[in-house]
Formats: C-alpha cells, structure tokens, sequence
C-alpha cells in the first residue's frame, strides 16, 4: 500500500469512527484533528486513535495502553497481531 493510498483509507476510518462515536452514550466529546481521533469518554477517560503514517498503522492509546492495527487487504480491514479487528476491538474493551 503506497502511502497516499495509506493516507486516504486511514483518513475514511476516522472520519467514520468521528461519526459513530461522536453520537455513542459513553462518549462526551469527539475531536478529529490532523489524523488524530479524540474520544473523550462521560468518565473523562481519552481514546486517542491515531494515524502512524511511517509505519502505516493506526494506534489506539487509552488507559490500559497501546494498540497497533495494519491494514489487512485480504480482509479490507485493520487488524492486530492478533488478529482483532478493530472497530470490535473498539466496543469490546473501550466502549
């Protein structure tokens, strides 16, 4: 994957993720700036969920720590090590 086209899907799932949290019950505030998501959660809590542009993945930092996803386009979606995909990722053990 050549970085704009890195940039382009990374950008739709953000903006996709603004939308659909920015309505969620559990989150107060939503912020999408320059590649980066801010959740803030009724409890202040943060979910940052960032653009890592070098290494073209997307991170999740919230309290209990970090989290790296690639970009699988056998799955056309973002995924761990683990093989998590990660908008799952997200409403089990964020939301």
């Amino acid at each position: 994957m050549s970085y704009e086209d890195f940039h382009d899907v990374a950008q739709q799932l953000l903006l996709k993720f603004d939308q659909l949290y920015s309505d969620h019950p559990n989150i107060e505030d939503s912020q999408l700036s320059d590649g980066v998501l801010t959740l803030t959660k009724n409890n202040f809590q943060k979910i940052i969920i960032s653009r890592q542009s070098p290494v073209k993945e997307i991170w999740v930092a919230t309290v209990s720590g970090g989290f790296h996803f690639r970009w699988d386009p056998e799955k056309k979606g973002w995924f761990d090590k683990q093989h998590q995909e990660l908008e799952q990722f997200i409403q089990q053990n964020i939301l």
